[in-house]
């Protein structure tokens, strides 16, 4: 199909290209570069082979002349609109639903127009964007793409759109009824995984339980909030629809545990505003001994067993007085007189035969339950009991993370104290400050594990685990993911548009276009992955200011949620606390490198490697971890270190911007349109690539990143600088010169020319040494005639006179 048909838009100059078999994804990973560009004959050539049967695409923008107007609607009322406002065109094509209209290119973006509910309406697609082209298939409907005419017979006939026809297309929707999402300001879809959302709830279910058995709310009010908490949990859950009486049955299960396991009682009142018949059902769920009685119900009840039972009969009348001494220690809203005065009634109705003193020592025991509360071992064991009804506690890099069904979700030390105080602050172990901290170390070592027990390598999505081989795997703790994505993988989502007519913009017009957005997407791929340290290389968006760098950094950086970032500047890295802050995290940023401030090459260099370090928390013990997240870093300004060697360089992946936007064409939070309408699409364009880096063994690297390495090396070493723009020094031929005459040179060229501290002669030896390889010329050292004689070939000093013939 594609073999049969692109070379008849090639000869009117329309850059066909190939799309995958019976699909609209694009066969090539860079096509975007053909929207300003013809492919050359080798490539079509390439193409023709590679993809006879493939589907056929047309990029949009200056090189075809032509944009699109999609529309998605089969609403008759947007089709009537565009009737009245929209040019008649002669070219239309159809597929499984809608329309595609041609107009011609006159310097358009890329936008959409959606409805309330993020559903798109119509869409217009120019530069970075791409259409499927008669006879293609589509893949829903496994037919042929059909269009009213071919497009290279009326190509050159096609009207363009009107200069206000967003805005007037816009209003028109809106005056006949239609609800909109305001431009630019579009919601981003937030998706969940059914895991997360059940440990939320049960989380949830057992902070209302335990309201109520600290008489905080009735039954009915926390079954009514968790209801509530159901009802508005407003984000999309991938995964099965979230029952609300899921909810109430995980407040009465947690209940009852505390209940019947836990020797807790519920206070009076719990069942205000309940129906006698609810009541009477939930008194049979929970067992009859569940409730509180009051000190005037526990007397009562003594008087009349004292008279029913003998006095003779000290075994029932034993039973009798164990049975209210255990009801008594479930009741905790009894106070010491309370207990006093039901203590000496048993003393009295019992003949005396048993002292105050020794029913005080017994309710003491039975009031500690199976927790006696004298050892810090035994109080932290029990709460890693409690913590982990709601999951799985393990402690690692000096932080405790719970299993939260989907990720280990990290836990703040200020909710473990809390939980502690709550649960167990009464006992005499946990009373005291150091008490509690005592029992939390002793926590640390009882969950010290590692999160992950399998190798394999992928992204954590809210439907599932990406590994690397792009096999999508249910959620499992095994993978060690610290973190869920707030959206879906979905493979097959299409072209970002929006986001690579942006780097269209970007780039469109550098030689190595292609070199870049495929660099991107390893980058992207990496980061996602937790590999960029595999490869070594830190990321630089580097250029002049208003030429979309930051735009792109916070694109990438709202792919992640905020728990797996981290912003620590590379001149911090020798700080003794602040790179702790990497372990667990995907990516560290960093909004600006210093002009004037150095990285510390050897920090930077284990860092940007992921070697193991020590780490520690501030007031914690010190541990060892290995940084694994990627470093992104948007900048005016190249990296400047003391490191001059040329690891400190071959550690970098510097994307370069050169093109300012025109300020008439900035626009306002173009990074949350794009997230908004493209996240999924972007991560499914991009994660691919991690397949080209595994097999490449390193990033793609552009002709402008080399060029920018090399001002780096200069910029760092002033030798090189030195050798690169002094007047009157060339690095090549078949000239020697004396290390005396050139070392001299390069001090007097420091202080009158460059303004740069001159290195000592033996700093300078070595950096030439380091540096004859990259450049070209040879170091040489004559001892044989006693003296040490240290000559450079393949460098000439021209004397002054000589410059000027």
């Amino acid at each position: 199909m594609f073999s049969e048909n692109a070379p008849k838009y090639w000869a009117v100059n329309l850059p066909a290209m190939p799309l995958r078999p019976q699909a609209k994804i694009p066969a090539l990973t860079a096509w975007q570069a053909f929207c300003a560009k013809m492919p050359t004959e080798e490539q079509q050539a390439d193409w023709l082979a590679s993809y006879p049967d493939g589907n056929i695409g047309l990029p949009l923008g200056p090189q075809a002349g032509i944009i699109a107007l999609d529309l998605d609607s089969e609403d008759p009322r947007v089709q009537a609109i565009l009737d009245k406002i929209m040019p008649a065109t002669p070219w239309k094509r159809v597929g499984k639903k809608g329309a595609v209209y041609a107009f011609k290119y006159n310097g358009e973006r890329t936008y959409r127009i959606k409805d309330a509910d993020n559903k798109t309406i119509l869409e217009v697609l120019s530069r970075g964007a791409q259409i499927v082209l008669p006879p293609s298939i589509h893949p829903d409907t496994m037919q042929p793409y059909r269009a009213n005419a071919e497009l290279v017979d009326v190509y050159d006939r096609l009207p363009a759109l009107p200069s206000n026809f967003e805005t007037t297309v816009r209003q028109s929707l809106i005056d006949a009824a239609f609800q909109l999402t305001s431009r630019g300001a579009t919601k981003v879809t937030e998706w969940v995984p059914s895991g997360g959302r059940d440990s939320a709830l049960v989380a949830m279910a057992g902070l209302c339980a335990r309201s109520v058995l600290r008489k905080e709310r009735t039954l009915l009010e926390a079954i009514n909030e968790m209801e509530g908490w159901v009802a508005t949990y407003t984000e999309k859950v991938v995964g099965d629809e979230l029952d609300p009486a899921k909810g109430r049955q995980k407040v009465l299960e947690f209940l009852r545990r505390d209940l019947v396991g836990n020797g807790k009682a519920l206070a009076a009142g719990w069942d205000a505003g309940m129906s006698a018949e609810d009541a009477a059902e939930m008194r049979a769920f929970f067992g009859e001994d569940a409730e509180e009685w009051t000190a005037a119900q526990i007397m009562d009840h003594l008087q009349a067993k004292f008279i029913e039972i003998p006095k003779d009969n000290v075994p029932g009348r034993q039973a009798m007085i164990e049975e209210v001494l255990a009801r008594v220690a479930r009741s905790e809203h009894l106070n010491h007189i309370d207990e006093d005065m039901i203590l000496g009634f048993i003393q009295n109705g019992s003949g005396r035969m048993v002292t105050v003193a020794a029913l005080r020592k017994h309710l003491k025991d039975l009031q500690g339950g199976e927790i006696l509360g004298t050892d810090h071992t035994e109080i932290a064991q029990a709460l890693l009991r409690t913590l982990e009804v709601e999951g799985e506690i393990r402690f690692v890099n000096g932080r405790f993370y719970q299993w939260f069904g989907s990720y280990w979700r990290e836990m703040e030390q200020s909710e473990i104290f809390k939980r502690l105080a709550e649960e167990y602050g009464d006992l005499s172990a946990a009373r005291k400050f150091y008490d509690h901290k005592g029992i939390v170390q002793v926590m640390e070592k009882l969950a010290r594990a590692d999160l992950r027990s399998d190798e394999v390598v992928g992204i954590n999505f809210a439907n599932g685990y990406l590994s690397d081989d792009m096999q999508l795997l249910n959620h499992d703790r095994r993978f060690g993911a610290t973190y869920v994505l707030p959206y879906r993988y979905v493979p097959n989502e299409g072209a970002p548009s929006i986001f690579l007519s942006f780097l269209d913009q970007c780039w469109g017009e550098d030689e190595d276009y292609l070199d870049k957005v495929q660099a991107l997407r390893e980058m992207i791929a990496a980061t996602l992955f937790g590999r960029a340290t595999n490869y070594h290389r830190a990321f630089c968006l580097y250029g002049v200011a208003g030429s979309g760098k930051t735009t792109l950094m916070n694109i990438v950086l709202g792919l992640l949620p905020s728990s797996s970032t981290c912003s620590i500047p590379p001149q911090d890295w020798g700080d003794r606390f602040l790179p702790t802050q990497m372990a667990g995290r995907l990516v560290n940023v960093c909004g600006e490198l210093s002009e004037t401030q150095m990285i510390p090459g050897n920090q930077f260099k284990q860092i940007v490697e992921g070697a193991e370090m020590a780490g520690q928390n501030k007031g914690q013990p010190i541990f060892q971890f290995r940084p694994l997240c990627a470093q992104w870093f948007a900048s005016n300004h190249l990296p400047r270190s003391r490191d001059t060697s040329a690891g400190f360089n071959r550690r970098w992946l510097i994307l370069h911007f050169s093109k300012p936007c025109p300020r008439d064409q900035l626009r306002r939070d173009l990074d949350k349109e794009i997230l908004a309408e493209e996240r999924e699409a972007i991560v499914a364009w991009a994660v691919p690539a991690i397949q080209d880096l595994i097999r490449q063994q390193d990033f793609t690297l552009p002709q402008s990143h080399l060029e920018q390495i090399s001002e780096v090396a200069t910029q760092n070493n002033s030798v090189r600088f030195f050798l690169s723009a002094a007047e009157g020094v060339r690095v090549g031929g078949e000239s020697t010169v004396s290390e005396r005459d050139l070392y001299a040179r390069y001090h007097i060229w420091c202080k009158l020319q460059a303004n740069a501290q001159p290195v000592q002669l033996k700093r300078f030896r070595m950096l030439m040494q380091d540096l004859q390889s990259d450049l070209g010329f040879q170091l040489q050292v004559d001892r044989s005639t006693g003296t040490e004689l240290v000559t450079y070939s393949n460098i000439s000093i021209m004397e002054k006179k000589a410059q000027m013939k």
